[in-house]
């Protein structure tokens, strides 16, 4: 059993696990902060309340549809401009906005606990609303950069950043935005707010509630164990960028990043449960509000010294006797006020599973294909590929061709295909002029990443290593060959003796996407092939570019290296 097969049951199995107990806890913190009196005016609350809902969204529009993806192969960004745009906007947004409002809850109990009197009424739930509404607006003018950077790769049909300044943001979005930042904000006001109320326990008592506290204090827990990780690995992944790394380490990698990247879920999803933990008085809220058919109390019989019966009821919650008279229309109003609150939960719960299997069939039918169609519309064109299952040969690359700009390697065909009037990728390897103009690209697919190096001309090479050439100057390229890691070239022809090539370290390194080398005519070129997540997947080729004509063409000598 595989790393790979082991990443892709994961990211199944796992994923659902976290999608439905995300789905679930949200929802029953939005019942409870949304109906309970005591939560209901409190501003830390509401923080809470907005918070869980953006989660819903998130998980929703993020987990789910990665399940769809990693676990099925049905991905509708590939196919979809406008879900590739609105996905990546929703991705930079409702993330900012849920780990924002949990800054903010930190904040608002560090000021409700606050010896200062001015300080204190900062927490305050009109301004609350206020606060959030204007996050909400930040973070949605902070997502619409990645709404129009993004779009669909003609070559890979990889849905993605197109714009490299941008490209040079991200690192900051993911380190700083959503792990740093937010974890020094809580960890910072968190102690603050724990010194508090050890600082002045009467103040505390009288103005500060000490189970919200201890929410927010668990929910920094919370943060610190979903982002942490996520955030330490992101930094190992840029220190260790262009370090070479053997095939058993680069599959350690892929597996690591997919389990770590689900533990951020941890926090979008397990709120609630923390919650339960820290606060008694919500766990009796959440038991009210799902138990909603149990009465508060029961009515027994008691005699006084007149021997007049009266009844009376014992509140076992509190262990009081009270009198029924005065307490049987509010013991009424609240089992109403319960039963519509659990017939909200229901509709919320039938709503987030419609919405989800509607999102689930929309995936697969952007994504599914007939099986008979690709036989009954082969592609046309006049332009004839090298033949294929060929190790080496020559071909011929044309820009303004719709399928003939980029070229499979594995069997010396056009990388694309024409089937049902589109254009569909199948095998890019190499790409010519349409990333940069006048320039060979490598690394163009989704999940490859590449290396290419201008090797040089033949005359070139003969002086560089100074080997023995013969009519042709063909000795050259015929003698490049690959030995494990290690690029060879000729270095006595009599003799048939081989030297390393200066050049073989730096393609053996990391490849990285979409790997690029300027088109000139009798340069010779080593390129290497390898997948982010097939690590045994490499493909090393040379090629010798024997003829090209700007913006026209380029014609091709190559062969695969085993």
């Amino acid at each position: 059993m595989s790393l790979l097969y082991v990443s892709q049951q994961t990211t199944i199995y796992a994923g659902c696990s976290l999608a439905f107990i995300g789905i679930l806890g949200n929802s029953m913190n939005i019942l409870v902060f949304s109906t309970v009196p005591s939560y209901r005016t409190t501003s830390c609350t509401f923080y809470f309340l907005i918070s869980s809902i953006f989660n819903i969204a998130y998980i929703v529009i993020n987990l789910i549809s990665r399940i769809v993806s990693a676990g099925f192969g049905i991905d509708p960004t590939r196919t979809s401009l406008a879900w590739c745009k609105t996905r990546q906007f929703c991705l930079f947004t409702l993330s900012l906005v849920t780990i924002t409002c949990s800054c903010l809850a930190t904040i608002d109990q560090y000021f409700a606990s606050s010896q200062n009197v001015r300080i204190r009424r900062w927490s305050n739930i009109r301004w609350a609303r206020r606060i959030v509404v204007i996050i909400i607006i930040i973070w949605c003018i902070h997502g619409i950069p990645p709404a129009l950077y993004s779009d669909i790769s003609p070559t890979t049909k990889a849905c993605g950043n197109m714009n490299a300044r941008y490209a040079d943001y991200i690192p900051f979005y993911l380190l700083g935005l959503i792990c740093a930042i937010p974890i020094v904000v809580m960890v910072t006001f968190g102690y603050l707010t724990y010194r508090n109320i050890h600082l002045t326990r009467t103040l505390a008592r009288q103005y500060a509630d000490r189970q919200l506290v201890r929410m927010v204090l668990f929910q920094i827990i919370l943060v610190i164990i979903s982002f942490v990780p996520y955030g330490t690995y992101s930094v190992y992944s840029l220190v260790t960028t262009g370090m070479a790394k053997d095939t058993y380490r680069l599959l350690q990698e892929a597996f690591a990043i997919t389990v770590l990247s689900l533990v951020p879920y941890f926090y979008y999803c397990g709120s609630c449960y923390a919650f339960l933990m820290s606060s008694s008085r919500f766990r009796r809220s959440v038991r009210n509000q799902v138990l909603f058919w149990r009465r508060a109390g029961q009515v027994i019989p008691f005699q006084s010294q007149s021997n007049i019966s009266m009844t009376l009821m014992t509140n076992t919650s509190q262990e009081k006797i009270v009198n029924y008279g005065s307490m049987q229309h509010p013991v009424a109003i609240e089992h109403a006020q319960r039963k519509n609150s659990i017939k909200f939960l229901i509709a919320l719960q039938i709503l987030t599973t419609v919405l989800t299997l509607i999102l689930v069939g929309t995936l697969y039918s952007m994504t599914y294909k007939h099986p008979t169609r690709e036989e009954k519309h082969q592609p046309y064109t006049n332009i004839v590929p090298t033949q294929s299952k060929r190790n080496g040969s020559i071909s011929v690359l044309y820009v303004l061709d719709p399928i003939g700009h980029s070229f499979c390697f594995r069997d010396g065909l056009y990388g694309e295909t024409i089937t049902d009037w589109t254009v569909y990728n199948r095998c890019s390897d190499l790409d010519f002029n349409t990333y940069y103009k006048g320039n060979f690209t490598v690394g163009v697919e989704g999940g490859r990443v590449a290396t290419i190096i201008d090797l040089g001309t033949a005359t070139e090479l003969r002086v560089k290593y100074k080997y023995e050439e013969t009519v042709g100057n063909g000795q050259g390229y015929a003698s490049i060959h690959r030995q494990n890691k290690t690029l060879l070239i000729l270095k006595d022809y009599r003799n048939r003796t081989y030297q390393i090539m200066d050049e073989s370290p730096a393609l053996f390194q990391e490849g990285k996407v979409l790997s690029t080398a300027a088109v000139k005519q009798g340069h010779i070129y080593a390129l290497r092939i390898s997948d982010s997540y097939d690590l045994t997947f490499e493909r090393i080729v040379k090629m010798l570019v024997i003829a090209y004509e700007p913006n026209v063409s380029v014609t091709i000598r190559w062969e695969v290296l085993f």
